[in-house]
């Protein structure tokens, strides 16, 4: 449901709840699972930029709001000006809409439409949070958790936070998504003795270099090795066809897809996962537990890819490998290291889960 930003006041029938997200799915994920949590107690309100708004259904259970924002501040005198201006008046946009829903708290989880609803709560004194999901404190997370009262990690190591900050944070972990807390349902299905099933996951951003490099490390393989794989694998619209063909080619079983609905299905039914290292793909690898090799997006702000990987391979983990000196025989090598070794794939998928990356029980907002 869809409401424009300024009518009359609505007067409260149970509690409301306001979350405040936008960007990409790292961001709106883990806030929407928040939404969808808070559901059975508030009257929950979602507001999003219009990046955001495309991760939405139209059946979800909150009233959503639309408020598109654009970085504030930069390099320059006049861009900061600009950027002052721009804050000063999404403030006032969010004052209209925080005193129209009348919410107990606010939550935000990070891009630059979390910072004036924050700022509008505060000067309300309402309840504020900030989440940052993220093993380095975000541009935009950096101005939201001045504001916000208390600031929820999901690693419990994060960088970018003054010692200021570090007084009012607290170690949370990343919000799962409904599906991962509902049990599953697995079909029966045959394995042919010795198969490894293997999901690679690229993310909104980094599908595009994996569908060239895991196809091309598969080649590298010796038949039988080939012969054993199952393979799962997450690629764009416009490299299904050849990905698919490569495989084809190869004997290698695979099913390609643009987006799997079924993504704790497949995590669950996977040996080995190949991922991108956003924080929400390495708290559900974490939760369920599985042996990973991490190929962090090299251009994510700040590196926080990186350091997010980092924070798995620290632990043994995960194997890290990074794209910029990454080769498909680097990649076949500790692939097929791992199909050859069952026992280090039990370990390193123990100690995935022992990380405790999930916050399955909803603990940044136990207290609401």
């Amino acid at each position: 449901m869809r409401e424009p930003l300024s009518q009359e006041p609505l007067l409260p029938q149970k509690p409301r709840a306001l979350v405040v997200t936008g960007g990409t799915g790292g961001h709106v994920f883990p806030a929407l699972a928040v939404a969808q949590h808070l559901t059975g107690r508030y009257d929950v309100h979602v507001l999003v930029d219009e990046r955001g708004k495309g991760y939405l259904k139209m059946d979800d259970p909150f009233t959503v709001h639309v408020m598109d924002t654009r970085p504030y501040g930069g390099g320059s005198l006049r861009q900061t000006i600009k950027g002052c201006m721009a804050l000063m008046g999404d403030v006032a946009r969010a004052l209209s809409l925080i005193r129209r829903i009348q919410p107990r708290f606010v939550i935000s989880f990070g891009s630059y439409v979390s910072v004036a609803p924050l700022i509008a709560a505060r000067l309300l004194g309402i309840e504020t949070l900030a989440h940052e999901q993220n093993a380095v404190m975000g541009r935009a997370n950096r101005l939201a958790c001045l504001v916000a009262r208390r600031v929820a990690l999901t690693f419990p190591q994060t960088q970018g936070i003054s010692r200021r900050l570090k007084k009012k944070t607290l170690v949370t972990g990343m919000p799962l998504r409904q599906a991962f807390l509902e049990p599953l349902v697995l079909r029966d299905e045959a394995r042919p003795h010795g198969s490894v099933n293997v999901l690679v996951m690229g993310g909104s951003l980094g599908a595009r270099q994996l569908g060239r490099l895991v196809p091309e490390a598969v080649e590298l393989m010796d038949s039988p090795h080939r012969r054993r794989l199952r393979i799962v694998q997450q690629c764009l619209d416009e490299d299904m066809i050849r990905v698919k063909d490569h495989y084809n080619a190869l004997g290698v079983h695979s099913e390609v897809s643009r987006f799997f609905k079924d993504v704790p299905v497949q995590i669950t039914k996977a040996d080995i996962i190949i991922s991108r290292s956003g924080a929400g793909s390495l708290a559900e690898i974490s939760y369920i537990g599985r042996a990973a090799i991490l190929v962090p997006y090299p251009y994510a702000t700040h590196d926080h890819q990186k350091k997010n990987a980092a924070y798995f391979g620290d632990h043994d983990a995960a194997v890290v490998l990074h794209e910029e000196t990454l080769t498909p025989e680097t990649l076949k090598d500790h692939l097929v290291r791992l199909m050859d070794h069952p026992d280090i794939r039990t370990t390193m998928a123990g100690q995935a889960k022992a990380l405790h990356l999930a916050d399955v029980t909803f603990s940044v907002v136990a207290d609401r």
